[in-house]
């Protein structure tokens, strides 16, 4: 079974904990805490040129790395995505 969830991901982790749920796979693009937004489109009124929301929030992390811990399921797989810049 495949259950997409659509929330503050602190809130819905902690729900799910709360549930006894376990999880076997958790996919995560972090805020990378650098303001990150892109420039590469040459529509200077597009949307992508805004910051990303919560992009400089290093409580956000603290808080859901040990929820994630707890979440994912023995053997599970953990998919975080990076940045890299030169």
């Amino acid at each position: 079974m495949i259950k997409l969830i659509n929330g503050d991901c602190i809130e819905e982790m902690q729900k799910l904990i709360d549930e006894g749920q376990k999880v076997d796979l958790i996919l995560t693009d972090p805020p990378y805490l650098m303001n990150y937004h892109s420039g590469w489109i040459k529509d200077k009124k597009h949307d992508f040129r805004t910051p990303i929301m919560n992009d400089n929030n290093p409580q956000l992390l603290e808080q859901a790395m040990p929820l994630l811990k707890r979440l994912l399921k023995v053997g599970g797989e953990f998919i975080c995505s990076v940045i890299v810049t030169r």
